[in-house]
């Protein structure tokens, strides 16, 4: 199987280029831009969030962000505001 990658000609029952590592689709299968593993038939990845959510997601996600130190003095973790 040829890796649309980088054009390295693989095994056929590889599922991953031996040349650089990416994963290698299949007739049956589709990779997305993920690179999660899907079935041809459908018409988008299943596992991936619609951009409606993904939009959603990021803005919940942007506002609640923290950062974590570590004290050395204590060893704990502590919050950054």
């Amino acid at each position: 199987m040829k890796c649309t990658s980088c054009n390295f000609y693989n095994p056929p029952d590889n599922k991953f280029c031996t040349s650089c590592g990416k994963l290698l689709s299949t007739p049956n299968n589709q990779v997305c831009i993920n690179g999660h593993i899907y079935d041809a038939g459908l018409d988008k990845c299943p596992y991936c969030p619609s951009p409606q959510l993904q939009s959603k997601l990021n803005k919940n996600l942007a506002g609640s962000q923290i950062l974590l130190t570590q004290l050395p003095e204590k060893g704990k973790m502590q919050p950054e505001l």
